[in-house]
């Protein structure tokens, strides 16, 4: 006698499987594809290296820069940046000022295992290395810092 379970796979099933799949995949790239889009942009000098802080809601700071739905925070060589912009809960990007004034992005994550299972940092010459940001009461004002090391060969 024929065991029906394990003669033909049904041929719906598998299809249903494949659509819910596609459908995964093409809202997890039009999700990771908005945010990058409406992401604040922090920009590093060239060449450089180490610590970087962002204060935010500084009356006395630099006024927002907005291109498009993009804040753009330019980060002096002294690491420090005072900004007028209130905090916003938003997904970054993290890019180096070239000498030709292009902009690189730089890759966020672990220098010796990477994201993706490898080292980058035989691959680049910049890339953030940690990535942080500090919420704190002060005299009862609330503080809001970006703060974000990069790393360099």
């Amino acid at each position: 006698m024929k065991n029906d379970l394990n003669s033909k796979p049904d041929t719906r099933l598998i299809i249903s499987v494949l659509i819910i799949i596609a459908i995964f995949a093409a809202g997890s790239f039009l999700f990771a594809y908005n945010k990058q889009k409406n992401a604040d942009m922090y920009i590093v000098p060239n060449d450089f290296k180490g610590k970087a802080s962002v204060y935010f809601n500084q009356p006395t700071g630099t006024p927002e820069k907005v291109d498009g739905e993009k804040r753009i925070f330019e980060i002096p060589a002294s690491g420090t940046l005072y900004t007028q912009s209130p905090y916003k809960d938003k997904w970054n990007s993290y890019y180096q000022a070239t000498p030709d004034g292009k902009l690189e992005q730089l890759i966020d994550g672990n220098s010796r295992t990477g994201n993706g299972g490898f080292p980058y940092k035989d691959l680049c010459n910049s890339w953030i290395e940690n990535a942080d940001f500090i919420h704190s009461d002060t005299n009862g004002q609330k503080v809001h810092i970006a703060v974000f090391i990069v790393g360099r060969k």
